[in-house]
């Protein structure tokens, strides 16, 4: 508990939650890293490192407080089916960010999410009432994103897709260009 620094030494494999402290606690590590659980829940606060992260939480949800902001991360990659709650920027320095195709993130704040040209990857995005979502940081990388939904009452939302590559979308209501 409390303020302080969480420094992974190597994977995370269990059957239950892993709660590194929320927004009070920082997380990094000094190699590429592993999280695994079974359907269960994964919170982190500040998470910086030089190097990858992989998550793979089946059903349970993932908690970001921020990603990468004051060391991108390498690469994330998220698995399984279960909800990504984020509420600040998410920053990879050239790998991919995969918050999981399968997987629904949920955007509480006005974010960007980028990959300093690698790909992106999202499965379903629900944006909250009065949020803005930017996806991409205009370099080479593609964006790909099954579906977006808005906000059902509130302030409406906006996405905005930055690249010089392609932009996927696997749903008729996912994007349109006038």
């Amino acid at each position: 508990q409390g303020t302080g620094t969480n420094t992974l030494g190597g994977d995370l494999v269990t059957t239950g939650a892993i709660d590194l402290k929320g927004t009070s606690r920082a997380t990094s590590f000094d190699a590429d890293r592993t999280i695994t659980t079974t359907d269960a829940n994964v919170t982190f606060g500040a998470l910086n490192s030089a190097y990858g992260l992989t998550i793979a939480a089946g059903s349970g949800t993932v908690s970001f407080a921020s990603v990468g902001a004051s060391t991108p991360l390498a690469f994330l990659s998220m698995t399984g089916a279960g909800i990504n709650t984020l509420t600040s920027n998410i920053s990879v320095a050239g790998g991919s960010l995969n918050l999981g195709s399968a997987r629904t993130s949920n955007v509480t704040s006005s974010l960007t999410m980028s990959a300093a040209g690698g790909n992106i990857t999202l499965g379903d995005v629900g944006l909250s009432s009065g949020v803005t979502l930017t996806v991409g940081d205009s370099g080479a990388g593609n964006i790909a994103v099954s579906s977006v939904t808005g906000p059902a009452s509130g302030a409406s939302a906006n996405i905005t897709f930055r690249t010089t590559r392609f932009i996927a979308c696997f749903s008729k209501y996912c994007c349109s260009t006038s």
